[in-house]
């Protein structure tokens, strides 16, 4: 069957004229974001044109492991350290879905040790954990973990992006014409 393009274009956002078009990729990302210890609570986009558009969502980090070692930090000391004293989530705040509309609420902070009581192995346990610790400036980490979330918005929001556009194809028009058995018009 051959379509018109003035039929095409009539049909042009048919596949795309509810947010449920978009479940698949947000279910691909809540799955990929759980693999690096990431809990999504909630995706937020928007794909009008406009400059509040974009693509956020609200979580947490709820594996620490996991989490750094998806951003190149393996040291199984500082995991220790910060499943037991990091907290870090954010979520989006006001008009804008966009990767600079979150606000982030972050916890991180080392408990003072009183080393005075303790055994010769646990005093070395604990100056070994101080001194891989002290390796690392955790302003800079708090930053750097700001900016790999950012990072994952603009990723939905490009994935969502390149889903939309396939949907609104003539390919893809075409073929919802055709499944839904609608027959060519004689239009110009």
């Amino acid at each position: 069957m051959t379509y018109s393009a003035k039929q095409i274009d009539r049909h042009r956002y048919a596949l795309v004229e509810y947010n449920d078009w978009a479940d698949s990729d947000e279910e691909w990302f809540t799955e990929k974001m759980d693999k690096i210890g990431i809990e999504v609570i909630q995706t937020y986009w928007s794909l009008t044109c406009s400059q509040g558009d974009g693509a956020c969502f609200d979580g947490k980090i709820v594996d620490w492991g996991k989490y750094l070692c998806s951003i190149g930090y393996d040291d199984p000391i500082l995991h220790k350290a910060a499943e037991e004293n990091f907290s870090l989530s954010w979520a989006q705040y006001g008009h804008y879905v966009h990767e600079n509309s979150l606000v982030f609420d972050d916890d991180l902070w080392l408990a003072e040790v009183d080393t005075e009581d303790m055994e010769e192995v646990e005093l070395f346990k604990h100056h070994v954990r101080e001194a891989t610790l002290g390796q690392y400036d955790l302003f800079m980490l708090v930053d750097t973990i700001k900016d790999d979330i950012k990072s994952k918005c603009v990723e939905l929001k490009k994935e969502l992006e390149r889903t939309y556009d396939d949907l609104i194809s003539d390919k893809c028009v075409i073929d919802f014409l055709t499944e839904n058995e609608i027959k060519p018009t004689n239009e110009d």
